[in-house]
């Protein structure tokens, strides 16, 4: 397993449920982040993220609630100080429709509650080691949702190519060809 040292990152938590926001808090401090804001309200999340925009995001994900909109906020580059910001999707709603539609609000990872330092660690791992490139697209912003790499489809399941942007300092710009 990766050694990072996690000491220097800023972490944002929104998560409604103020026991989920302790263990997160506490599972994100033994990992040595120190580093961290929380909150239980999406506007006040999106505010937080505005004006310091974090490394990384921890958010809630329950159907129908407004961690959706706060989502929806920080992958718009109108509204968002930083839309490339990682978002780990820490939820107990794990069923696969669930998944899919937090996959493609952009979240870039997605963590099933229970947590455990370890598989919270992973997720975090995952986002240094496995950097994915942005797609914008007119119905989507946000980390290439196509994970298996090399694989490539016919027919009516071949996907237009999409060119990845990449970010510039402070702005977006699309990849060369």
């Amino acid at each position: 397993m990766e050694k990072y040292d996690l000491s220097k990152l800023d972490v944002l938590i929104v998560d409604q449920n103020q026991h989920m926001l302790s263990i997160l808090r506490t599972a994100l401090h033994e990992l040595g982040i120190v580093n961290l804001r929380d909150t239980h309200d999406p506007e006040q999340a999106f505010q937080l993220f505005r004006d310091q925009p974090p490394d990384l995001v921890f958010s809630d994900w329950v159907p129908g609630r407004d961690e959706l909109k706060f989502l929806n906020k920080v992958r718009d580059p109108k509204q968002s100080p930083n839309p490339f910001v990682p978002i780990i999707i820490v939820t107990a709603y794990s069923e696969k429709p669930n998944v899919l539609a937090a996959r493609d609000l952009g979240m870039t990872e997605f963590l099933a509650a229970p947590v455990s330092v370890k598989a919270i660690y992973n997720h975090i791992c995952s986002v240094i080691r496995d950097d994915r490139p942005f797609i914008k697209d007119t119905r989507f912003f946000g980390p290439d949702r196509r994970r298996q790499k090399g694989k490539t489809f016919e027919g009516d399941n071949r996907r237009s190519p999409v060119e990845p942007i990449i970010e510039g300092e402070n702005k977006t710009e699309e990849k060369p060809s």
